[in-house]
């Protein structure tokens, strides 16, 4: 993430970085948590001395506990505990927090430690640099080239990007600046909110709850919008949060009687019988 991104952050919950490590370390299977280690060491080494900016009035938290919250909403969220995905989660800011030119040494190390995938993951993870005083045109072609190349990157990688932006959407949330706010979440649903659309339905529910919650507490409001397809706030409440992480999938609009779903296999017939039996709705998946 970018320096103008991370100066504006905050911690919703104050959890020590060794209590989330611990935790994390449950929930993935015993021989991978020796590999975990030394992506973890590594990611603290280079973070060390940064933190999350604070809501005025609150203690700013070390900055590891960033990538840790990453790594937990993939595995205790959308049930994902793949050894290089969680590496990456670990590592994703690695090598934008990094000292000026440590770049290179910084990926050789994370070559050394996880391998080549993963290094390549962070790669992909990583905005190229802007100066301070950038015209806003210049960023926004930036980020067109990020988004572009992400959309090609594998699955499991866009589902860190989306994850990250998550837990910077909760953070923003608690931080409760307006200015900021409004310009993150219009950022999110131009770009974040359509790679999650491309990648899972899990991944963009936690996406569209964060969008809501956000706009509910800053605002006062639930906004609307469509982005490619409509997602309404009332169509995605109708599948219940456990429906949707069991069957990835999300409902995107409510039309009468009949609410379309977005679904990782539109050809799923169980799950679409089984959110009709709890929506007691006409199911039909977004082709």
């Amino acid at each position: 993430m970018s320096m103008e991104d991370r100066e504006t952050e905050t911690m919703p919950r104050a959890v020590e970085p060794d209590h989330l490590w611990r935790e994390l370390c449950a929930q993935v299977p015993s021989e991978f948590q020796g590999r975990l280690e030394p992506a973890y060491q590594l990611a603290a080494s280079i973070h060390a001395g940064q933190t999350r900016r604070a809501a005025k009035g609150k203690e700013a938290a070390p900055y590891i506990v960033h990538p840790l919250r990453v790594a937990h909403i993939l595995t205790q969220e959308w049930n994902e505990t793949d050894l290089l995905a969680l590496s990456v989660c670990l590592l994703h800011d690695a090598l934008e927090d990094c000292l000026p030119g440590n770049q290179q040494g910084v990926a050789e190390e994370i070559d050394r430690i996880a391998g080549r995938e993963v290094t390549d993951a962070v790669w992909t993870l990583t905005k190229p640099t802007l100066p301070d005083l950038c015209p806003p045109e210049v960023k926004a072609a930036r980020d067109a080239r990020y988004f572009a190349v992400l959309r090609k990157a594998e699955h499991w990688v866009r589902l860190i990007k989306c994850a990250d932006r998550v837990d910077n959407l909760r953070d923003a949330r608690n931080w409760g600046n307006s200015a900021f706010w409004d310009r993150y979440s219009s950022e999110t649903i131009g770009w974040h909110l359509f790679l999650a659309h491309q990648t899972s339905p899990i991944a963009e529910v936690a996406l569209f709850k964060a969008l809501v919650e956000g706009a509910r507490t800053i605002r006062g409001e639930v906004p609307v919008w469509a982005d490619g397809f409509l997602i309404d706030r009332t169509a995605a409440a109708k599948v219940p949060e456990k429906l949707a992480r069991q069957y990835q999938s999300i409902g995107l609009s409510l039309r009468g009687n009949t609410l379309v779903l977005g679904m990782l296999d539109p050809e799923d017939a169980d799950a679409r019988k089984a959110i009709a039996d709890v929506t007691g709705l006409i199911v039909e998946p977004m082709k």
